[in-house]
């Protein structure tokens, strides 16, 4: 069963993008990936919010699935005030192998509105309960208007430092 979970896993980047590129109006815009400097590659995904559970709460099977809050910012639960309808996140490898710890920080400016400030999101360190730490990512839930959207993420890991930028359009 680990292998079949093990496959989707790595395919749920590859379908959500064949989505957005299907224009299927979905209101994620799915996953994006880059290589950078020093053998990194980074995956930049875009799913509905998601649920937080913490460290202690995360073995109980009936939290399977959900986010395991690690370090960092504090994470956006899905009914705070700010409304999070969105799950900005990046997923890290060096040489291949996912990287576990990290300094992160993802900014956004929307696009096609004229003067837009850009905004820090509060990343936090988190990995899919079940799952442990070999699915550790880093963002938060955070609330996207429809529209185009640029993420800059920054990562400093073991005194190496890696930059990408990607687009992504929301939609309805």
């Amino acid at each position: 069963m680990f292998h079949k979970n093990r496959y989707f896993l790595l395919l749920l980047p590859a379908l959500a993008f064949a989505l957005l590129l299907a224009g299927t109006g979905a209101a994620t815009a799915g996953s994006k990936h880059t290589k950078t400097d020093h053998g990194y590659t980074m995956t930049l995904a875009l799913l509905p919010a998601e649920q937080f559970v913490s460290k202690a709460d995360a073995h109980n099977k009936q939290n399977a699935g959900k986010m395991v809050n690690g370090p960092g910012a504090a994470p956006v639960r899905p009914n705070a005030s700010a409304q999070p309808n969105h799950h900005l996140v990046v997923f890290l490898k060096k040489n291949g192998k996912p990287i576990e710890h990290a300094n992160v920080s993802i900014t956004y400016t929307r696009m096609d509105i004229k003067n837009a400030k850009t905004k820090a999101l509060p990343v936090t360190q988190m990995w899919v309960a079940g799952k442990g730490m070999k699915s550790a990512h880093f963002g938060n839930n955070v609330h996207l208007a429809p529209g185009r959207y640029r993420v800059h993420v920054t990562v400093n890991h073991m005194n190496q430092s890696a930059k990408a930028t990607f687009r992504i359009k929301v939609a309805q």
